[in-house]
């Protein structure tokens, strides 16, 4: 055997020649080529298909070969490269076989350099298995259809060859328009290589054949040179415009969720704001409650991360480290409830009866005692004991730590109310 050209071999003994393949012998992949059953190729020409049946699959210089009958192939990138700026044949040419390719659903993969073109210009496509096989698969990610993605394949071929230049492929840029590369190009064939591009117009067939209709009548496939410049300007603007759109949404999209909780984060802290300025013009919550219901209340919505409770039933800037902590706790896990939708905080009896989850946070007193200890009519002292349960971090990891306590509790008689005014702490935490 011998190497024809870089995408061809010939077998003179068996008067056969083979197409090339990118598989390596002696690996998986060789072998399911190798199982393949369907060796078969479509041969597609502008008013039919055939077919062209591979005879074996051979190894040459570590690659598998596909062997047939004696035919001269040249991948479909490769066609597009010769062309250079001379695309007035070329161009109309592959259009046709490819909406003739759709139209007969011959399935095509989206790869220029994995079709090719025979020497009488028709378009050679293997079979779906041997696609497969030889790893010509799709983007996953991508839902659209073959026949979609082969249409928006021969735009883009024919963006490349108009305007000499690829359009782009990343998701943060798009193709400028035909105009602003190639301003004397028809507007009809610029209107709809554009549209296809951005989605505006079909990856159809029907568009495919319309573009070579505009393209093969000169009249329609060159603008007028007077005013090449102005429509070139206008074209350029109009992408900056739009591409600068396109970032912003794209940005968006991609940090969405970063400003959801950002904004849940500044909805939770002015709800916060507002329930102390609220709280600061009413009359005192304390008042008709007795002082030992004041200290049951208090160490009650502690527990329940119940910061407005704490703040109204203390004096100002009392038990402030506390009250910062349990504001902060309640707004954190009121957002991460509401993104991740689940409970990740929960009462220590709860966490218990859950059957202590490591997802969740425990926070909250246990074997709460509260014993009177002093009495004026100004003055009244509680001795207060309770477990405190919370999460510390330890080598990058939470663990659950608990506490027991024991604090003073005054209050003092405000405006007819009993408030605390101060905790002492018996131990330290």
């Amino acid at each position: 055997m011998e190497r024809l050209n870089a995408y061809q071999i010939r077998d003179d003994e068996r008067g056969t020649t083979g197409i090339i393949t990118d598989i390596e012998t002696g690996g998986f992949t060789a072998k399911g080529v190798a199982a393949v059953r369907d060796r078969t190729a479509t041969i597609v020409t502008g008013e039919g298909i055939a077919e062209y049946r591979f005879s074996e699959i051979r190894a040459f210089e570590e690659h598998l070969c596909l062997m047939g009958t004696p035919i001269e192939v040249t991948p479909l990138s490769g066609v597009v490269e010769a062309m250079g700026g001379a695309w007035q044949e070329g161009v109309p040419l592959i259009l046709r076989l490819i909406a003739s390719a759709v139209n007969r659903g011959v399935q095509l993969p989206d790869e220029p350099s994995r079709l090719y073109l025979d020497a009488s210009q028709h378009l050679i496509v293997l079979s779906p298995e041997l696609q497969a096989a030889l790893l010509y698969r799709p983007d996953p990610g991508d839902r659209r259809s073959w026949r979609e993605r082969a249409v928006e394949m021969a735009i883009r071929l024919t963006y490349r060859v108009i305007t000499g230049t690829a359009p782009p492929e990343a998701e943060d840029d798009l193709p400028p328009p035909v105009h602003a590369l190639m301003p004397t190009l028809g507007f009809e064939a610029a209107s709809l290589i554009d549209g296809v591009l951005a989605g505006t117009l079909p990856a159809s067939a029907e568009t495919l054949t319309e573009l070579e209709s505009v393209l093969t009548d000169h009249s329609r496939a060159f603008a007028d040179t007077d005013g090449m410049d102005d429509r070139q300007s206008a074209a350029r603007e109009a992408h900056q415009r739009r591409l600068a759109r396109h970032r912003r949404r794209l940005h968006f999209k991609r940090n969405r969720g970063r400003y959801i909780v950002g904004a849940l984060l500044c909805i939770g802290v002015l709800y916060a704001a507002f329930s102390l300025i609220r709280q600061a013009l009413e009359p005192p919550p304390t008042a008709g409650l007795e002082a030992r219901q004041v200290v049951e209340a208090y160490y009650r919505a502690w527990n329940n991360l119940d910061h407005e409770t704490m703040t109204a039933f203390t004096e100002r800037r009392v038990g402030r480290n506390r009250l910062r902590e349990v504001t902060h706790l309640f707004v954190v896990a009121r957002v991460r409830q509401a993104y991740e939708r689940r409970v990740t905080v929960a009462r220590p009896e709860e966490w218990l009866e859950a059957g202590e989850p490591a997802d969740v946070m425990p926070y909250g007193l246990t074997e709460i005692t509260i014993a009177e200890t002093s009495r004026s009519d100004e003055e009244v002292r509680f001795s207060v004991s309770y477990r405190f349960w919370n999460n510390v971090v330890e080598d990058d990891r939470p663990r659950v730590i608990t506490l027991d306590r024991e604090e003073t509790v005054v209050l003092r008689r405000m405006e007819d109310a009993w408030t605390i005014s101060e905790f002492v702490e018996a131990t330290a935490p």
